[in-house]
């Protein structure tokens, strides 16, 4: 599979979403109009379509849509079209892993540092115990200095677009560890494009 080709998939799906929920949006009133129907339930009815439909396209973009940018030591990343806006210090992380397959596959990045951002948490075993092999690497952190400890986040949002993050994080990140599996995501991605 040509990842370069399923982010562009990804966004003009993306685009043509809008424009067929735009289309319904902006047809709903008129069809009621037309109809001549002025009953309190066909307005409440509309009312609360139309609302599902501005909720669907905010969900839809936070789940597709992701920007990245990288800035002075920092991938800067935004999330949706009134998105929520972080960056990661290149710096600051240690540790990155990647599960999963296709647009399905989940980040996780790994600092020794607390990040300032509530999206960073501190390692548990017990959310991670599924991921072996950042436990075995936190293990050899621990073994090194009693006093250390991860904070990390997982990328969930941004489908295919996770693919460019990995590799930058790759790019830019320089001493930080890759587990064998978000390598193997970053070379499938680099012989996709």
């Amino acid at each position: 599979m040509n990842i370069d080709k399923a982010i562009k998939k990804q966004k003009s799906n993306y685009i043509i979403f809008v424009f067929y929920m735009s289309f319904i949006f902006a047809f709903l009133p008129v069809a009621l109009f037309l109809s001549g129907k002025k009953g309190e339930i066909y307005i409440a009815c509309l009312v609360v379509i139309q609302l599902l439909i501005v909720l669907e396209v905010f969900r839809k973009s936070f789940e597709d849509l992701m920007e990245l940018k990288y800035d002075d030591g920092k991938i800067r990343i935004r999330h949706g079209f009134l998105g929520k806006n972080y960056s990661v210090n290149c710096d600051k992380i240690v540790y990155v892993h990647a599960v999963g397959e296709d647009d399905k596959i989940i980040i996780i990045v790994g600092s020794k540092k607390k990040i300032k951002k509530k999206t960073f948490r501190q390692l548990e075993r017990k959310a991670l115990s599924k991921y072996k092999e950042i436990l075995e690497y936190e293990s050899n952190l621990v073994m090194e200095d009693k006093s250390t400890r991860i904070y990390y986040y997982s990328f969930l949002k941004g489908r295919y677009i996770k693919y460019s993050f990995l590799d930058m994080l790759y790019r830019y990140c320089t001493s930080a560890k890759f587990s064998n599996t978000a390598i193997e995501k970053i070379k499938f991605f680099r012989v996709s494009i």
